[in-house]
């Protein structure tokens, strides 16, 4: 299975990679997919084995057990000829390998995208601590000058109060977003297996929902369903092939006159005893089919989802570009014409309270189009095309 996200690995925890890697290593959910994987591929290796060799010894007269005493030994024909049961118990044990394999296919797949969303948020948060830090730069500047000029009675106490609560809120957004970020640094450990980072990421690549392949029949979850359609077929064919008589034939020795002959054992199975457990798997196997049925119906409708997801936050970003640049006008002039003019801290309010709203408009608008192609990708199963 190629992973092509590794790449860059070893360049250390700036780099989204790294933690991708640190997931595959630690990770609970790809460690126990793992280790049932190569559980499974040990089992199906002793699978069909033939049934063990019988020794049976009979003593016919006590007094005379040299003379009358017998020995023989059988062993299981259609076992060491690969038919009947032990051909059904092998192909479950290679089909259920291979459905092991699936499973860590989809436990990779999904954990990837954990971690893509960890970082995604992560990223973005700390530009939201960013833009406010920057912001308060502004907002201490004028801060200075609001205290002085209501030391001296030149503003308003209504204006002054008004000015003082917009900048309470302003340094009330720099906590409440450190204290998001360390959750977000607390789910991207969860997910990778690694203490949270202290250092920002490079970019976090994101797929263009453009490029994002439209065939589902690849997505690991639905390959993992499959496969576990295959295991309940194959459980049903060993429940079937259990009907079969076993044939075990082997050396029959007389002590004491050295008489040696053959004997061939035949065992059936008593009429009807298995018929339940043939119904049983009859119902798994409708089962499974049904569920890998709703697989495909819920992958369909997560791709519309996220393709409608990703519509909607393009525009939003459109949008929110166009607030973001009138906002950081509005909030230059206000500042400057508060420069000169007392009047003016009204405008200076107005505008830092715009500001305040508009200030991580993109940022939270990108953020949700990253998501949302994610998800798509997600859904899709299939690595973006270049």
């Amino acid at each position: 299975m190629e992973l092509p996200w590794l790449q860059g690995w070893t360049d250390g925890p700036s780099w989204p990679a790294y933690w991708q890697a640190a997931a595959l290593a630690w990770n609970i959910d790809v460690a126990r997919a793992l280790r049932e994987a190569l559980a499974t591929r040990a089992e199906a290796s002793s699978a069909g084995a033939p049934d063990p060799i019988l020794f049976r010894g009979e003593a016919v007269d006590l007094e005379r057990i040299d003379q009358r005493s017998q020995v023989n030994a059988t062993l299981d024909v259609l076992g060491i000829l690969g038919l009947g049961p032990a051909a059904a118990a092998r192909e479950l044990a290679d089909t259920g390998a291979r459905s092991a394999i699936a499973r860590l296919e989809a436990a990779i797949w999904s954990t990837r995208h954990t971690v893509d969303r960890a970082l995604l948020r992560l990223t973005a948060e700390r530009a939201r601590v960013e833009a406010h830090q920057t912001l308060l730069l502004d907002v201490a500047a004028d801060k200075r000058r609001i205290t002085l000029l209501s030391e001296d009675g030149w503003l308003a106490p209504h204006r002054v109060a008004m000015a003082e609560a917009m900048i309470r809120r302003a340094e009330r957004a720099v906590p409440l977003s450190r204290s998001r970020l360390a959750s977000l640094e607390e789910d991207l450990a969860r997910a990778s297996g690694l203490p949270s980072p202290g250092a920002p990421f490079e970019d976090v690549p994101a797929p263009s929902a453009t490029t994002v392949s439209e065939s589902a029949d690849e997505h690991p979850a639905l390959r993992a369903r499959r496969f576990e359609l295959a295991v309940s077929e194959a459980a049903l064919r060993l429940e079937l092939r259990r009907q079969w008589p076993s044939l075990r034939i082997g050396p029959r020795w007389q002590l004491g006159e050295d008489l040696l002959g053959a004997l061939v054992q035949v065992d059936l199975p008593w009429p009807g005893s298995l018929d339940g457990f043939i119904q049983a798997a009859v119902e798994r196997r409708e089962l499974a089919a049904e569920e890998y049925l709703e697989e495909t119906r819920r992958l369909g409708a997560a791709r519309e989802r996220a393709r409608l997801q990703v519509l909607e936050a393009e525009l939003e970003l459109e949008a929110a570009e166009q607030l973001e640049a009138r906002s950081a006008d509005a909030w230059r002039g206000a500042r400057a014409l508060f420069s000169v003019e007392t009047e003016a801290l009204g405008n200076w309010i107005d505008a830092l309270e715009r500001r305040l709203a508009a200030l991580t408009a993109v940022i939270d608008a990108d953020e949700r189009r990253r998501l949302a192609v994610l998800a798509l990708r997600e859904a899709t199963g299939n690595e973006e095309r270049p």
